[in-house]
């Protein structure tokens, strides 16, 4: 699991032990289909989308996952 899933799940689990919120992790793979040609993707991201390192793009590495509160 990359390092920022687990930073994820760690707030998940946070959020649903500490507070009366409820989260819900938002699908971002339209996001990663849209600019497949322009980006590498790492593909067992389980919350959002990591974007390695490449060359020809001269850009990575970043990550971003969408949290939407629900309640």
């Amino acid at each position: 699991m990359p390092q920022n899933d687990g930073t994820v799940q760690a707030t998940l689990e946070r959020i649903c032990q500490e507070t009366d919120l409820e989260v819900a992790v938002e699908d971002t793979g339209i996001i990663a289909d849209h600019f497949r040609n322009t980006f590498n993707f790492y593909g067992k991201c389980r919350y959002g989308q990591l974007v390695v390192p490449n060359l020809t793009a001269n850009f990575g590495p970043t990550y971003f996952c969408k949290l939407r509160r629900l309640k």
